[in-house]
């Protein structure tokens, strides 16, 4: 398998969990793994999941501490980046683009999940962010080959 997607695949899973097994970064994996724990803890990330996919989401919207589920994001995307760019990722001009983008995208989408509603389905603290980072890493990946196609364009 591809080094780049089993990091990213290990800490889609779980932060910090690429740096610990494909990476050998222990020192970094263990810190992303602690502080992705500490903030599931504080955010009550288990029980928004648990509640969410009993579609008791309004419930979960009520258990969720956003100012802790915030952060976690952000943590998220980093350990995400980082796994990808220790496995050669690095290499790839402006790789960054779609996790950066998506980091920000999910954040906002953390901030607007308790008032979003599809078809009358409140999304809640779990669903929207999901739906807005798979999203938002898509169109991360349209903006960066869009951007390497106008720099390649571009004299000099």
């Amino acid at each position: 398998m591809n080094k780049k997607v089993e990091a990213v695949a290990w800490n889609l899973f779980f932060p910090g969990l690429a740096q610990i097994t494909v990476t050998k970064r222990l020192g970094k994996g263990v810190f992303f793994f602690l502080l992705a724990l500490l903030i599931n803890i504080n955010a009550r990330i288990n029980e928004i999941v648990i509640l969410s996919l009993k579609g008791e989401t309004q419930r979960a919207v009520g258990v969720t501490d956003y100012q802790w589920l915030l952060f976690y994001s952000c943590l998220y995307f980093f350990a995400l980046w980082d796994g990808y760019r220790e496995c050669g990722g690095i290499n790839e001009q402006y790789a960054f683009i779609p996790f950066v983008f998506s980091g920000y995208m999910t954040t906002i989408g953390i901030v607007f999940s308790p008032s979003i509603h599809l078809s009358g389905f409140l999304l809640g603290p779990l669903w929207l962010p999901v739906i807005v980072a798979v999203i938002s890493f898509l169109i991360g990946i349209l903006l960066r080959t869009i951007l390497l196609k106008l720099l390649k364009k571009r004299p000099g």
